[in-house]
């Protein structure tokens, strides 16, 4: 990925990013499949992780802003990087929600039955758009991003299914159903995340402007 000298959102940064919400995505799913207290853990300190990044980040910025660099954060191709960290971010986010309602559920009940009836096939389906984008990125494979947005062109059978989910969930009282809701809007977080990252993926690779330079400009 070219960015200008000015974005101090590199193209390693956005890797380790990726790689990071890959491994916290795998993590916190198999942590609710297994009821794992390790999985849990992992994801845990994949938020140290996580932290460690925003640092550097931050450090790499105020670096540029004392050295006086100009830096547009609407100008491409730092606006592609942006909206793919945050996209990232947001994906990251979701998944520690998943691996702390895992926990409480742990806590709770450890003999419950999942209410997620759809829960290995949603799960293969979102690791999947996960493992695209991250090498997409890795690659800057445009047919990769393409695939996902190809795969969420039946996002209505995705939708559906966590909808009904929900349903199902919300008939049952108790604390462990709200822990199990609050899971199933997490994956479609994920999910939504997945489309944008694969979306700003194309248009980037594609040679296409950002949207919100488009709308400037306009």
């Amino acid at each position: 990925m070219e960015y200008r000298e000015t974005s101090f959102i590199s193209h390693s940064h956005l890797l380790r990013m990726a790689r990071l919400s890959q491994r916290t995505v795998d993590y916190a799913i198999k942590a609710y499949e297994l009821k794992s207290i390790e999985a849990c853990r992992l994801v845990h300190q994949a938020q140290h992780d996580l932290c460690e990044l925003q640092l550097r980040f931050g450090d790499q910025g105020s670096t540029l802003n004392v050295a006086n660099d100009f830096f547009d954060e609407n100008a491409p191709p730092a606006c592609f990087a942006l909206r793919l960290y945050g996209a990232l971010l947001v994906t990251v986010t979701a998944a520690t929600e998943i691996a702390q309602n895992t926990l409480l559920i742990l806590e709770s009940d450890r003999e419950s039955e999942s209410s997620i009836s759809s829960y290995k096939e949603v799960e293969n389906f979102i690791n999947g758009l996960v493992r695209l984008y991250t090498v997409a990125l890795f690659n800057r494979e445009i047919q990769h991003s393409r695939a996902i947005l190809n795969a969420l062109s039946g996002h209505l059978w995705l939708a559906s299914t966590l909808d009904l989910d929900q349903i199902v969930i919300a008939r049952r009282a108790g604390s462990v159903a709200q822990f199990e809701l609050s899971i199933v809007r997490c994956l479609g977080q994920i999910a939504e995340q997945a489309c944008e990252i694969a979306d700003v993926i194309t248009m980037w690779l594609g040679g296409q402007d950002c949207p919100e330079i488009a709308r400037w400009a306009a």
